[in-house]
């Protein structure tokens, strides 16, 4: 403790020191990002609704046409036009909009030779897509090609659309760890 008599001690000095931050703005601007398709905007939902009650009569036709052919495995009208509504959000997607490409299917050599695909950024790179001449052929051809494969084989013993979504995530169909959950929510906003 200081001794000295009090008039010859410093004063203290009651103005406090601030120190001066300088704000730093974000390189990227905060957004709110909603977690799950049921808290996004209702237009999200209502364009998957308006866009799934638009293709739901050519999945029918598709699913008929797959039964007379004798395909092993056949999905069911709610998981076929959740999945083409979800793949192709509301039908917005460039590959769906100039190629037909209801599931993002990468064109295969034969198809680039042919010309018959659609240039498109995914994943950050360029890829060529695989481009249909209508929707119902697309459609058509999802069903033989991607679902008869041997992997979706236990489709047929599921009852519910998110069970069937299940077995489609098991099997491989999407790199998204929550494509079933999404399918199953885009197939009760059109279905509900």
């Amino acid at each position: 403790m200081n001794n000295a008599p009090l008039e010859t001690r410093p004063k203290a000095t009651t103005k406090a020191t601030s120190v001066k931050t300088k704000k730093v703005k974000p390189l990227v601007k905060p957004r709110k990002v909603a977690k799950t398709l049921t808290k996004k905007s209702t237009s999200n939902g209502n364009k998957y609704k308006i866009f799934g009650e638009k293709i739901r009569p050519k999945v029918e036709v598709a699913i008929r046409k797959a039964k007379a052919n004798n395909l092993k495995v056949i999905p069911s009208v709610e998981l076929l036009t959740a999945q083409i509504a979800y793949e192709t959000g509301g039908g917005t997607s460039y590959i769906y909009r100039t190629g037909n490409n209801i599931a993002g299917t990468h064109a295969s050599k034969e198809a680039i030779k042919r010309n018959l695909y659609v240039k498109a950024y995914d994943d950050g790179a360029m890829q060529k897509f695989r481009k249909y001449s209508s929707v119902d052929e697309a459609i058509y051809l999802t069903i033989k090609d991607h679902y008869n494969n041997g992997r979706y084989d236990k489709l047929k013993d599921t009852q519910t659309v998110f069970q069937q979504a299940y077995i489609l995530h098991i099997g491989g169909w999407a790199t998204n760890k929550k494509y079933h959950d999404d399918l199953a929510r885009v197939a009760a906003m059109i279905f509900s």
